[in-house]
């Protein structure tokens, strides 16, 4: 199967902590042997969908997330992935209300920051300035509940989104979780933006082109001198 040989290969070509994400779309929600599967692989932290991207608590993490748990991933990442139409810090509050019973497993929550194709969701129909304000306010909303939090987004992403890849730079102190799908654990491709100077996790290799275990999932990696102590 050429993803495992992928996997494989990786530890000759960097050392840090592997992991996936994904969000909980088959038609049966992952067993814990599915998740068993996945940690077998040398999959050492997970980050799953709590919010989905038209405005909607995901009701299967409520599964996946304890089958996680049980599968050996001591803590879990979980993401949310913004409507605009929608207030940001009810948002927040909506999704982690919900999961108020596995607060102590929960890692980080990240804010996925890129384009809403969905009605009544974008971005684009905002001021830059407004945009940067909302993602600020989910981030106080993240704070204000005591979790840790992060950022996802893309260099290209923050610039369409901003107006520009030097724009808001009021997140540089909290990690960031950028994607470059190159099949490469490395940050040598980053490039600054939004007053980030070095990446947290990278996401390198795409769901569409992807599948461990039979189940289509992003892959991720940490270098293994971060502060993020995924097990």
């Amino acid at each position: 199967m050429k993803s495992s040989l992928i996997f494989m290969m990786i530890p000759l070509l960097a050392f840090g902590k592997f992991g996936i994400d994904f969000g909980p779309d088959s038609a049966n929600d992952f067993s814990v042997s599915d998740l068993q599967c996945l940690r077998s692989t040398g999959i050492q932290f997970a980050i799953i969908r709590g919010w989905h991207s038209y405005g909607a608590f995901d009701q299967r993490l409520l599964t996946t997330f304890p089958n996680g748990l049980k599968a050996g991933f001591p803590s879990i990442g979980v993401y949310l992935f913004p409507c605009w139409g929608m207030d940001a810090v009810q948002q927040v509050q909506q999704m982690m209300g919900n999961l108020t019973q596995y607060r102590r497993n929960i890692d980080r929550v990240w804010l996925d920051i890129e384009m809403n194709p969905n009605q009544g969701c974008g971005w684009d129909t905002h001021s830059f300035e407004d945009n940067c304000q909302y993602i600020s306010e989910m981030v106080d909303a993240v704070k204000a509940l005591n979790y840790e939090v992060g950022i996802y987004a893309s260099h290209r992403g923050w610039g369409i989104i901003l107006g520009n890849d030097a724009a808001c730079q009021n997140f540089a102190d909290i990690p960031l979780w950028y994607p470059h799908f190159d099949y490469k654990p490395t940050f040598d491709d980053f490039v600054s933006f939004g007053g980030w100077k070095k990446p947290t996790i990278k996401q390198y290799i795409d769901l569409t082109r992807n599948s461990k275990c039979g189940i289509p999932v992003d892959q991720d990696w940490i270098p293994d001198d971060d502060d993020l102590k995924f097990q």
